[in-house]
């Protein structure tokens, strides 16, 4: 069982929903919401709370969403049984890909080894260039029992398929240092080029600026903090980690025609979160939330990314 700190309710909602407009009695959370017809990148990276080489990644990431802002989401999946960020959730995820080792990127759920940023850089242009066949966005709302992510889906192409799925994962922000309650020591490991540590923290070893220099920097500044990156807490879906059959919410059953919208008051898709499940938490953190449309390969008996959306 990890144990964890769990933040007060105040100081949750504000960190979590302070991009979200009021939702009025007389409104649905999702009436003003509209999916955008692009194909969102979903970069996954395959975690450890405290081994090398946590730095040069994270740098590598974060060039990618210094360029391409919020067409690029992230997780970090912590899969490893002994790692004190560890969830089931994460472990699902990763038995879906054959469970690669630490440090491995997914690219829109591809394994993927990226050994340049400008290699990214083609790859993530020309997926944001494809249009999707479908599309989402999500707002979160601050419940008296938690949190509540309603999900809304915007079908861009006819397609008939009982093998779509959607789900949203609760993810973490974490400050990699030492905690004195359960004493957590979630301090990186220092490496000659990006990280050190002191007795408390992990921090940047100098100024690190995008390697665009048209864009502004600095990506991380020196002796600033390391934070482990929107690490995966869970999901709504206990049964499945990859979320719910999208014919759930479809009085048309698995057939989808363009300009089809779910996640409507008629249609809701809601995936709520209660505060017991962040309870035993024992550090701080800034909580995030990202749903994924997935669908289901029948033919390769594993599950592909569609699109994403996140805040």
């Amino acid at each position: 069982m990890r144990k964890f700190l769990f933040l007060s309710l105040l100081a949750f909602a504000i960190v979590s929903c302070g991009d979200d407009d009021p939702v009025s009695s007389d409104s649905f959370p999702t009436d003003n919401l509209n999916p955008e017809p692009v194909t969102n990148v979903l970069i996954g990276l395959v975690y450890n709370s405290n081994g090398s080489g946590a730095g040069g990644f994270d740098f590598v990431r974060q060039n990618i969403e210094a360029k391409f802002g919020k067409n690029v989401n992230h997780m970090s999946i912590v899969s490893s049984n002994g790692d004190d960020l560890y969830s089931t959730t994460a472990d699902s995820l990763m038995d879906n890909y054959g469970s690669p080792p630490i440090w491995t990127y997914f690219l829109n759920g591809e394994v993927t080894n990226i050994v340049s940023i400008e290699d990214a850089n083609d790859a993530i242009e020309s997926i944001i260039e494809t249009k999707p066949t479908m599309s989402l966005a999500h707002r979160v709302v601050n419940t008296d029992t938690g949190y509540t992510v309603f999900v809304k889906v915007k079908v861009l192409e006819d397609t008939v398929s009982p093998f779509y799925f959607v789900e949203t994962y609760a993810l973490a922000n974490i400050v990699a240092q030492k905690y004195d309650s359960g004493n957590l020591d979630l301090r990186q490991a220092s490496d000659n080029m990006f990280l050190d540590n002191n007795d408390n923290n992990t921090f940047w070893r100098d100024n690190f600026n995008p390697i665009d220099s048209t864009l502004p920097g600095p990506l991380f500044a020196k002796n600033s903090a390391f934070t482990h990156q929107a690490v995966i807490l869970t999901n709504f879906n206990k049964e499945n980690a990859f979320g719910t059959n999208l014919n759930t919410y479809s009085k048309f059953g698995s057939e989808f025609f363009t300009g089809d919208i779910l996640g409507l008051r008629q249609n809701p898709i809601v995936h709520s979160f209660l505060d017991e499940e962040f309870e035993d938490l024992d550090y701080n953190y800034t909580p995030k939330f990202v749903s994924v449309i997935w669908s289901w390969d029948f033919i390769n008996q594993r599950y592909t990314y569609v699109n994403s959306y996140m805040n």
